[in-house]
């Protein structure tokens, strides 16, 4: 904790003190009988004294609550942020909701992946939770997105507590959109789909064993597991695409474990997900991209 901080939380603690006490006091004040019955003793005398000067006990709670106060006041947005210090720290999946529990893991994976596709100037990050799990509270999925996307970003370690701390600071605004399982035209029961500028990407459970499925990619249906290593192709919808590509990897031994291809909603254009057992040179991708018919290769990282 720097010294700033430290000195921070001395202030706000000494303000809390004064308004607790001096309000304390004051109800104290006026709660007390009008008429106490002091008995007999070496104490009389004190509490006489005591009673005679009530009134000064009670300014000075008074002024103990507009000293502290005024020193809350100008630092309310401090206040809030260390109020919200325990629920970050605290925070883990085992906060979650049971339906949501199983999707944090796919959607840190989905945002480090994402996060590869995105531009670097990146303004905007909309997180759309679709389905069951948009009935629920959704803060820790967009901290699983968040701690992925900029874990792949960052040379320090990302957590939940700083996640959104990082993308303030980057400049990039966080849009959450809930979509819940009655206005969603979605084939699948719940969703999480990222978007940033033209780019975006979605992933679901699938299956008893829920097995993590990437079923959109740029706005290309898919069908693919998400892996560590991800080459994303988009070329012209046209004959010998697939296989110049497949060729050009197997040229330079590139096994491939699993890959899907996918159509827009509108002709023209097509994507391969492709999923390599290792990463793709930037040689190889200099070569793909200066094939005929390929619009676009972008590798993404999990």
């Amino acid at each position: 904790m720097n010294a700033q901080r430290f000195h921070l939380i001395l202030h706000i603690l000494l303000a809390v003190f004064l308004v607790g006490t001096g309000s304390v006091g004051l109800i104290s004040f006026y709660a007390a009988p009008e008429s106490m019955d002091i008995p007999e003793g070496p104490g009389r005398a004190f509490f006489e004294a005591v009673i005679a000067t009530g009134w000064l006990f009670q300014w000075v709670a008074f002024f103990k609550v507009v000293a502290g106060t005024a020193m809350l006041i100008p630092r309310t947005r401090a206040v809030a942020v260390l109020a919200a210090v325990p629920y970050a720290v605290n925070i883990s999946a085992a906060d979650a909701n049971e339906t949501l529990k199983p999707y944090l893991p796919l959607a840190e994976r989905l945002g480090r992946l994402f996060s590869s596709a995105a531009t670097p100037d990146v303004s905007e990050l909309e997180i759309i939770a679709t389905g069951e799990i948009a009935g629920y509270d959704t803060r820790i999925l967009t901290l699983s997105v968040l701690k992925g996307f900029f874990s792949a970003r960052h040379a320090d370690a990302v957590t939940y507590v700083n996640a959104p701390q990082i993308a303030s600071a980057q400049k990039v605004e966080i849009k959450e959109t809930l979509v819940s399982g009655a206005g969603a035209n979605s084939d699948y029961v719940n969703l999480i789909t990222l978007r940033a500028g033209s780019h975006s990407i979605a992933a679901t459970l699938v299956g008893p064993r829920r097995q993590a499925r990437i079923v959109m990619v740029d706005d290309h249906m898919t069908d693919v597991p998400p892996s560590e290593h991800m080459l994303v192709v988009r070329n012209d919808d046209r004959p010998g695409v697939i296989g110049l590509v497949g060729t050009l990897l197997g040229t330079h031994n590139v096994n491939i474990a699993d890959m899907d291809v996918g159509r827009a909603d509108t002709p023209g254009t097509a994507l391969m997900v492709i999923s390599p057992t290792a990463e793709i040179t930037d040689e190889v991708l200099a070569e793909l991209r200066a094939q005929p018919g390929i619009i676009e290769v972008t590798s993404l990282y999990a």
